[in-house]
């Protein structure tokens, strides 16, 4: 008996440090990565998508997936930049029947006749609304290039660095 009560301590304490040696490990570091975008060309000459690497001075550097090749595209040649955004329908929705669902339980009265039809009103609305804010966040963003103000076109390569993945 005394042998199972010790190995049972030993393995417990080993799993604890392991556990606090692994806990003090620095977690891997994720690169950041640029946005997609679909540049558009003046006078026709088509459109580029891929990844936003960097916006220069007088450059856009893009990450053509499909041609497995890095573009550097003349800021002369742009028309429009359309940045590419992810949809948050879901996370919006999950948000909003979550809040819903708190806001139901705290205004539940059990005095009341009609109490528990809170449940069935409340979190489907809130969700609703919470997936149509998520659904407008994910709206594409458009930078218009061309014919643009030498002010307007500075305000918008700020804005468009912020999606690349060298910001600097």
């Amino acid at each position: 008996m005394n042998i199972i009560k010790n190995k049972k301590t030993i393995a417990t304490t080993l799993t604890f440090v392991l556990v606090m040696t692994l806990a003090g490990l620095p977690l891997p570091a994720k690169e950041r990565r640029g946005s997609s975008v679909v540049v558009t060309m003046t006078a026709g000459r088509g459109v580029v998508k891929g990844e936003l690497l960097a916006v220069k001075a007088d450059t856009l550097l893009v990450y053509d997936q499909n041609a497995n090749q890095g573009k550097s595209i003349d800021l002369k040649d742009v028309f429009q930049v359309k940045v590419l955004k992810k949809s948050k329908v879901g996370e919006g929705l999950l948000i909003g029947l979550g809040v819903g669902l708190v806001v139901a339980v705290i205004s539940y009265d059990k005095t009341e006749e009609f109490a528990g039809i809170g449940f069935l009103t409340i979190p489907p609305m809130a969700g609703l609304c919470g997936g149509l804010f998520g659904a407008l966040s994910g709206i594409h963003e458009k930078f218009s290039l061309a014919g643009a103000s030498s002010h307007t076109l500075h305000e918008n390569l700020n804005r468009l660095k912020r999606y690349a993945r060298e910001q600097d």
